[in-house]
């Protein structure tokens, strides 16, 4: 009992010094919409692409870490290539 509530202290401090240095949700980029479906056109970037060509590719064209809004009663999606930053924004949700 006394491990587990060490721990726990151990893990309050490190969220406490996370949350003072998170970035807020709508600061995460939004690729345009009009680039994506230009893109998507015969002749654009990720015409005929797979799903996880076109992940990439609009990782490398927006940035490391970026977001669709939501649509049609789905889901707003965040991607990100960097692991640690994947780690927070599970956590964080």
């Amino acid at each position: 009992m006394l491990m587990r509530m060490r721990c726990f202290a151990t893990i309050s401090n490190d969220l406490g010094s996370e949350l003072s240095n998170a970035k807020p949700f709508e600061s995460i980029p939004v690729p345009p919409l009009w680039t994506i479906i230009k893109g998507s056109l015969p002749g654009g970037r990720y015409h005929k692409k797979s799903p996880v060509e076109m992940a990439t590719l609009f990782l490398d064209d927006f940035g490391d870490t970026i977001k669709f809004k939501a649509a049609m009663g789905n889901p707003t999606i965040v991607m990100t290539r960097d692991v640690d930053s994947f780690e927070k924004v599970n956590f964080f949700r």
